[in-house]
């Protein structure tokens, strides 16, 4: 049902898949702000997207996106991540269906940039409005020290290839978004009556990044 629902709202036109993952270093804080980093997620995710599309640099226009948080890989880690399918293209102030400008929709540095910007700006407002619940092993001065370090890394962001619709990618997302972490595929019984859980190491349906 909610596959179907989304297929609806989809538009008929080119897609791209778009995923977002924020660094290991952040998975304690995580724990124990759970709600109020998956905001900053979403939001600094959809800032990006919006900030990038907009620029007449590479769009000039305002796209249609979903976006699907994951929060765990395969093996049952844990693994922060949200799922963008987003329209290549949009509508500019006139009302007009633009495309992008450039064979390559976004760059992946680029937005990998913007994105770790806008992430680590959003957090630094939490830590400055005492918003922030810290773990054990972390203090505000730690922390400090660890979104400085954090930003001159690169973070991971993946570009994927162009779809001719969203159909696909909507069809991948339905089966986390609504399939729960472990699937009836993953327990098999061993003989004793006991139920077991196959740990698959890796991340199902991976397609290889497209980077530009």
């Amino acid at each position: 049902q909610w596959l179907e629902k989304q297929k609806q709202r989809l538009l008929a036109t080119a897609h791209r898949h778009i995923v977002f993952t924020i660094p290991h270093q952040l998975h304690a804080l995580w724990l124990y702000n759970t709600a109020a980093l998956i905001d900053v997620l979403f939001k600094a995710t959809r800032d990006t997207l919006m900030a990038l599309c907009q620029d007449p640099k590479y769009l000039g226009a305002t796209p249609a996106f979903i976006s699907a948080l994951h929060t765990w890989g395969r093996s049952l880690s844990l693994h922060p991540h949200i799922h963008c399918l987003i329209t290549e293209g949009g509508v500019d102030e006139n009302g007009e269906w633009r495309s992008p400008r450039r064979a390559c929709f976004l760059p992946s540095a680029v937005v990998s940039a913007l994105f770790r910007g806008k992430f680590l700006a959003e957090l630094r407002g939490l830590q400055q409005r005492g918003e922030i619940n810290y773990p054990p092993d972390l203090n505000p001065t730690l922390l400090s020290n660890l979104m400085n370090k954090l930003g001159r890394k690169n973070w991971r962001i993946r570009l994927m290839e162009r779809y001719a619709h969203g159909n696909g990618v909507a069809t991948y997302l339905a089966r986390y978004v609504r399939g729960g972490p472990i699937h009836n595929k993953q327990l098999r019984d061993d003989g004793t009556g006991h139920i077991v859980m196959l740990l698959v190491a890796g991340f199902a349906g991976w397609m290889p990044p497209i980077n530009c």
